[in-house]
């Protein structure tokens, strides 16, 4: 059964559509422990007198053979007894923020969590996202070996570019029984099949407890890590670490060797993205004649 523990609610004035987001746990999150917290937050409620709004939340552990997409435009599926509701009073036009907590009683594994408004009994909107919580397989940190150790700083699934490169070198390194892949980016276990999850086992077991790892929604906490790090770098803002990592910027981490695979086909580069690479000890590139480019640039 799931307990609502807590609802905490700050004002903030703003004009915009009534929505409603999830903040954290994001979709991709790495967890451990039974009890967790979720963060969520409304934009643009409106005021009235036949107004009634009120927020559901439902956890739910995913069977293997399901996938859930948490981009879907329609809600996740959830029983009656794994949801709760509150109802929420609003004076004039607010933007409020809630806490909740839960409790994963099903055990280690991938949980939906979604979050629904309603407004006088009629959806208007949601928000979901797709977990790992483990509650008892915590690894101890100096156990481990960090020579053997491989950060994985880019997401791992999903269905797009960087998550698919990011899922294939994850394979790569976890079948080489000679490396502990660490997770340090979020890995999108909704989308993936039955095969693919049992595949990223190892790796999230190793990720929980790491500074900077996944379990701090998606690799935010920063830091150094006493291993190598791979990173995706591109001149794409919500992956782009080039620039990032050398100004401390929050969520970013590095290891003692940094390792940068880059995707971006162009002949501009400026002297300050030059120097941000030189950071690296290593650089792959997408192609023959990116690679040119960059030497030309210098």
């Amino acid at each position: 059964m799931l307990l609502l523990c807590s609802f905490l609610l700050v004002l903030r004035i703003a004009a915009e559509p009534t929505l409603v987001a999830i903040d954290s746990p994001l979709d991709g999150t790495i967890l451990f422990g039974q009890i967790q917290t979720l963060k969520v937050s409304l934009h643009g409620v409106q005021h009235g007198s036949s107004t009634q709004l009120s927020i559901c939340k439902s956890v739910e552990l995913i069977p293997p053979h399901i996938q859930l997409d948490a981009r879907a435009e329609i809600p996740f599926p959830s029983s009656k007894e794994n949801r709760s509701c509150v109802l929420v009073g609003v004076v004039g036009e607010r933007n409020l923020q809630a806490q909740m907590t839960f409790d994963a009683t099903s055990g280690t594994g991938w949980y939906g969590v979604s979050v629904s408004l309603f407004e006088d009994n009629s959806l208007v909107s949601f928000s979901q996202s797709v977990v790992h919580i483990s509650v008892d397989n915590y690894i101890d940190d100096d156990l481990i070996d960090n020579n053997a150790r491989i950060g994985l700083a880019l997401p791992i699934g999903g269905g797009f570019g960087w998550g698919t490169i990011g899922y294939q070198l994850a394979q790569v390194l976890t079948l080489d029984s000679e490396n502990d892949v660490v997770f340090l980016r979020e890995v999108h276990g909704g989308t993936m099949t039955e095969r693919e999850r049992k595949m990223v086992e190892s790796g999230i077991a190793n990720s929980i407890g790491v500074a900077g790892g996944a379990g701090g929604a998606g690799g935010a906490g920063g830091g150094c890590l006493p291993f190598t790090v791979i990173h995706a770098l591109g001149k794409f803002p919500a992956l782009d670490t080039m620039g990032k990592i050398l100004s401390g910027g929050s969520g970013q981490v590095v290891g003692v060797k940094n390792v940068g695979i880059l995707f971006a086909e162009t002949a501009e580069w400026s002297e300050s993205e030059i120097a941000s690479l030189d950071f690296f000890d290593r650089v792959f590139v997408g192609s023959s004649w990116g690679k040119s480019m960059l030497v030309k640039a210098g």
